[in-house]
């Protein structure tokens, strides 16, 4: 898992981490809402230079808050937690996910 900064107003996106990791990789982008979609912009035109092999893009919060129409065309894939969440499993999914990264190594 990586991180990547942009600040707020977003006008530069920046990173700590070293990304030449995802030279021809698959990458996830985790990010909570698209609304006007220039966040989401600067950290896809910011991914560019790693020649990533594909990028799609997971975001947190409701549908009805979503402005889809505003994804980068960059993204192949966007996945909606509530389509891939089930409630009642949220607390066996939040178990696996603290022991699936407890377990990586650093």
């Amino acid at each position: 898992m990586l991180s990547v900064f942009v600040d707020y107003p977003p006008t530069r996106c920046d990173s700590a981490d070293d990304l030449t990791v995802l030279r021809g990789g698959r990458v996830l982008i985790v990010e909570d809402d698209v609304i006007g979609g220039r966040t989401l912009r600067l950290v896809v035109d910011h991914l560019k230079q790693f020649a990533t092999r594909s990028l799609s893009l997971y975001l947190g919060h409701t549908k009805g808050i979503q402005h889809l129409s505003n994804v980068p065309a960059e993204i192949d894939v966007t996945y909606l937690a509530e389509d891939h969440l089930d409630c009642d499993q949220r607390d066996a999914d939040e178990e696996d996910f603290i022991q699936f990264f407890r377990h990586r190594p650093t």
